[in-house]
C-alpha cells in the first residue's frame, strides 16, 4: 500500500479537540493518502473518522498507514458478510439489534444531558441558591517542569526535590513573587496562565487541585502539586463567586442531568417486570458448565417473564439474550428482575430516540455504522473458522507436535483447616486429645428457684474432656451458675490458634 497522508491532516483529524491553535484547514478534495490504488482525498477521510471509537484515533495517530490497511480489511470482510447474509442469521441479527438499541439509548441520553433547552430563569435561580458552589480563583503559579528525558528539563524527581525545596524557602518568609521570578520555568508558568487564567468548579484540572486552591485562602499557597508533567505551588490571590456568564453553561449542564435523573428514576419505578420460570434465567449463565438439564416444562413457548403486561416466552427472551454480551446474560442469570427493568429502560428509550429518528443523524447514525461494521466483520471470521474443517489424522498430528500444551496431572491433597469456633474449639495437640474424660452423674437436682421446680432431663452418662470442663454446670439442661469474672473469660474465650 502506498501512503501519502500530509502531517497537516493529522493534526486536522486527530487533534482537533486539543487546546491549542486550530491547524490550517485541508482542501476536501486533495488527495491524502492511497490505498491499492483508489486515492483516498481529505474529505473521505473526515466521513470515515466522524465519531469514530476513541481506540480509532490512536491507532491514526500513531500508524495512519496501519489505520487504513485495518479499515480496508474491515470494509471488504463487512461486505462478505452482507453478500452471505449474515446480518439475517442468528445469534448476529440480535447481536445487531442489541447494539443498535444500545446505541440509540445512550445517543438520547446524551441529547437530553447536553441540549435539551434551560431557560434563563432556572439558570439564575439555580446560580443564586447556592452561591458559593460557583467560585472563581486567580492564582499565581512557580511552575517545575519535567520530561523524564536527558535534555534541558529536569527529570521528575530532581522537579520534586527542586520544588519541595521552594515551598520550604516559602514558608520561612521568602517572598512570592520574588521566588516565582527567580525559581519558575517562564514558558511553563506562561503555558499555564493562557491556559488557566482563573480556575472554576469545571476547569480542566485534577479534582483534587481544584479542591485544594478554594481551600486557600487569599495571600495563601498550596503544597507543591504534581499534574501535567509538572510540579506546581500556586498562590491564591482572590477567591469569590463567579460571574453568571462565566458560569452559564456549567449551571446548565447541572439542570439538565437532573431532569434525566429524574426521569430515569421515574421510568425505573413505574417498570413493573415478574420473573415467571427462574430456572430458565439460571440456564443462561455463559459461565456454567455445559450439558445441563432442561425441565420438561420448559417450552419455546412458556412464558418466562412479564415486563410492563407483556409476555416473554422462552423463544423470545432466548432471542433477546442472544445478542447480550457475556456479561449482560450472567447478570441476567443472577439477578433476572433488575436485568429485566434494564431491558425495559433501553426499549423505551431506543423507541422514543426511534420516533426522534436519531438514528438518521450524526452522531448516532455514524456509531451505528461502526458497531454494525466491527460485528460483521467478527461475524465473518467466525463463520470462516466455522467453515475450516480438519481430517482426524491433522488432528491427532498437531496433538502429538504439541502434547506439552495438553498436559494433565492428578494429584491427592491434605486438607489442613485453620478455623476455629467459640462453640467447639478445634483440639490443637496430643495432650487435648488424649486428656482423660470426667464422667458426669446421671442425674443432677439443682436447686429450685423460689417456687419452681427444676428438673435435669439428661438420663444418660456423658463425658467431657477435662480441657473442655470449664465451668461449675455439670449437666447441660441444668440452670448454669455465677462464676468469677475471670472464670467467665476463660469459658467463654477459646485458646487462639497455635497457643
Amino acid at each position: 500500500m502506498k501512503f501519502l497522508i500530509l502531517s497537516l491532516l493529522c493534526a486536522s483529524v486527530v487533534c482537533a479537540q486539543d487546546a491549542a491553535a486550530p491547524p490550517p484547514e485541508v482542501p476536501p478534495d486533495r488527495v491524502v493518502a492511497e490505498v491499492s490504488g483508489h486515492p483516498v482525498t481529505a474529505g473521505e477521510l473526515k466521513r470515515i473518522l466522524a465519531n469514530a471509537p476513541e481506540n480509532i484515533y490512536q491507532v491514526i495517530n500513531e500508524n495512519p498507514a496501519d489505520f487504513l490497511e485495518r479499515y480496508t480489511m474491515l470494509s471488504q470482510l463487512t461486505g462478505d458478510a452482507f453478500k452471505a447474509g449474515l446480518d439475517q442469521k442468528s445469534p448476529y441479527k440480535e447481536r445487531l439489534e442489541w447494539q443498535r438499541s444500545t446505541v440509540l439509548m445512550m445517543a438520547l441520553l446524551e441529547e437530553k444531558t447536553k441540549k435539551s433547552p434551560v431557560s434563563d430563569a432556572d439558570i439564575e435561580a439555580a446560580y443564586k441558591a447556592d452561591l458559593m458552589r460557583f467560585r472563581v480563583a486567580e492564582v499565581l503559579p512557580i511552575v517545575f517542569p519535567y520530561d523524564n528525558s536527558a535534555g534541558v528539563l529536569r527529570d521528575e524527581n530532581t522537579a520534586r526535590k527542586r520544588a519541595q525545596e521552594v515551598w520550604q524557602e516559602l514558608r520561612n518568609g521568602a517572598p512570592f513573587r520574588e521566588t516565582m521570578l527567580k525559581a519558575s520555568d517562564p514558558r511553563a508558568a506562561e503555558k499555564y496562565k493562557s491556559e488557566h487564567p482563573t480556575i472554576l468548579p469545571n476547569s480542566k484540572l485534577p479534582p483534587n487541585v481544584i479542591k485544594t486552591v478554594f481551600s486557600t485562602l487569599p495571600g495563601q499557597y498550596t503544597e507543591p502539586l504534581q499534574f501535567g508533567n509538572a510540579f506546581y505551588i500556586l498562590q491564591t490571590l482572590t477567591l469569590g463567586a463567579a460571574p453568571l456568564s462565566e458560569v452559564r453553561e456549567l449551571i446548565a449542564s447541572e439542570i439538565r442531568q437532573k431532569r434525566v435523573d429524574a426521569e430515569m428514576k421515574q421510568l425505573r419505578d413505574s417498570a413493573k417486570a415478574e420473573v415467571k420460570h427462574p430456572v430458565y434465567f439460571q440456564l443462561q449463565d455463559p459461565t456454567a458448565p455445559p450439558g445441563r438439564e432442561i425441565p420438561a416444562d420448559l417450552r419455546p413457548e412458556t412464558v418466562v417473564a412479564v415486563v410492563n403486561g407483556r409476555n416473554y416466552t422462552s423463544a423470545e427472551m432466548t432471542h433477546v439474550l442472544n445478542g447480550a454480551p457475556p456479561t449482560v446474560r450472567q447478570a441476567a442469570s443472577r439477578q433476572p428482575r433488575e436485568f429485566l427493568i434494564q431491558l425495559a429502560l433501553m426499549n423505551h428509550l431506543a423507541d422514543e430516540a426511534q420516533k426522534s429518528k436519531l438514528s438518521e443523524r450524526a452522531p448516532a447514525s455514524d456509531r451505528i455504522r461502526w458497531t454494525d461494521m466491527q460485528t460483521l466483520m467478527q461475524a465473518q471470521i467466525d463463520e470462516t473458522m466455522k467453515a475450516i474443517s480438519n481430517t482426524a489424522e491433522e488432528q491427532e498430528k498437531y496433538f502429538r507436535d504439541n502434547a506439552k500444551r495438553y498436559q494433565q496431572a492428578r494429584v491427592k491433597m491434605i486438607y489442613i483447616s485453620t478455623a476455629w469456633s467459640r462453640r467447639r474449639p478445634v483440639r490443637r495437640n496430643a495432650r487435648a486429645m488424649t486428656a482423660r474424660p470426667r464422667p458426669v452423674p446421671k442425674r443432677c437436682s439443682p436447686k429450685p428457684r423460689r417456687g419452681r421446680t427444676s428438673r435435669c432431663s439428661c438420663r444418660s452418662i456423658a463425658t467431657i474432656p477435662a480441657r473442655r470442663r470449664t465451668t461449675a454446670t455439670s449437666c447441660p439442661f441444668s440452670p448454669p451458675t455465677r462464676a468469677s469474672p475471670r472464670t467467665s473469660r476463660r469459658a467463654s474465650s477459646p485458646r487462639p490458634p497455635g497457643r
